[in-house]
């Protein structure tokens, strides 16, 4: 019997008899996602090539992108095809989804999820006009010391010392970016250069901070899991915050700020006393970085002033590291202490430690 007959004849909004043929599917199809993965990484890797792919992109059954050294490659499906047809593609995506524990439906037509120590995100066919759409955010296998990231350009010697020792002396810092502009290499690499003894907490959605010789330092490294069918039982990054303050650490990284509950939660624990703690963010500049937590903040604060957010978010973060990616490759374009916030011009008062143009860091 051809399993796959059985989503022709389901009626494309009638998600609950599909889940029912899911279930059929599942047991022979346990790893079928990972035989897509393998199948394309393979593909796409020479013998002794660095693996440099950091994300697989599926738009359709016959349309599939990779990125590879920072720039996007198209997959070519008519000579090296990958599915049989789009029931075969939906078929992978719902085996996808349930290997991270997650459900598609009319009502969850977006998960984010960790299969495997892969970043997924799957935008469901419910708000895609019809064709799902798949992210594999891969984390680099390649690890890079702070002495290597100055010796491929992406910063100076002088400014990677000034951040390893801002850091180890208890300075809040962030660092900003696009996708995949380096931020959790540069923060890996910081990490690396504080006392292995000194106790702290690393929290993650996905696990991509890897600190080398962890199993000799003091080292704490918790995962966010999230459960689509019981979301009672959610451990987000925002709980993981709270808890870990009870684990007596000194420092407390965050892998990513997000959300405004995760931003919120950054906040308290400054605040609190937790100095030296490190995350990364997406923003477009040094200034963007501080606007953009401020908004964060402000949507899980709202009985509070822009203003009065504004103080905090001066207060509490100490530096902020901009890194760029483009042509010339990716490298760290400002270094800015944050001075303070000036109600009157409404602006953020930022002393530049270093700024450039362009370098070119190839990581």
């Amino acid at each position: 019997m051809n399993l796959f007959k059985i989503f022709k004849k389901q009626d494309k909004t009638n998600y609950e008899k599909e889940e029912a043929a899911d279930e059929l599917l599942q047991p022979k199809q346990t790893k079928r996602w990972q035989a897509v993965y393998n199948n394309i990484i393979n593909i796409h890797l020479s013998e002794n090539e660095d693996d440099t792919i950091t994300e697989i992109m599926f738009s359709a059954y016959n349309q599939i992108r990779i990125e590879k050294d920072g720039a996007i490659y198209s997959h070519d499906t008519n000579s090296q095809p990958v599915f049989k047809n789009n029931d075969d593609y939906l078929a992978f995506i719902r085996n996808l989804s349930s290997s991270g524990d997650a459900s598609l439906a009319d009502d969850n037509p977006i998960v984010s999820v960790d299969v495997e120590g892969l970043r997924v995100t799957i935008a469901w066919r419910a708000i895609t006009n019809g064709t799902p759409y798949v992210s594999i955010r891969r984390p680099t296998k390649n690890k890079f010391t702070l002495e290597e990231l100055v010796s491929i350009d992406m910063l100076p010697f002088k400014e990677a010392l000034f951040l390893a020792e801002q850091l180890k002396e208890g300075a809040n810092i962030m660092i900003a970016g696009i996708s995949s502009s380096g931020k959790t290499t540069l923060l890996a690499a910081l990490l690396e250069k504080l006392p292995a003894e000194e106790r702290i907490a690393i929290l993650e959605d996905t696990p991509e901070i890897a600190v080398s010789n962890e199993e000799n330092r003091n080292i704490l490294k918790l995962k966010s899991k999230i459960y689509t069918t019981a979301p009672s039982k959610n451990i987000t990054i925002a709980r993981l915050v709270k808890e870990s303050l009870r684990l007596n650490v000194k420092k407390i990284i965050i892998g990513e700020v997000r959300d405004s509950v995760v931003a919120r939660e950054l906040l308290d624990v400054i605040q609190t006393g937790h100095a030296g703690s490190a995350t990364t963010i997406h923003a477009e500049s040094a200034i963007g970085t501080l606007q953009r937590l401020e908004n964060l903040i402000l949507q899980a604060m709202s009985n509070q002033t822009q203003e009065a957010i504004a103080f905090q978010v001066a207060r509490a973060i100490d530096i902020v590291v901009h890194i760029t990616k483009d042509s010339q490759g990716k490298y760290i374009s400002e270094i800015c202490n944050v001075k303070n916030y000036d109600p009157r011009k409404k602006e953020y008062t930022l002393e530049h430690i270093y700024k450039s143009e362009k370098r070119g860091g190839a990581i």
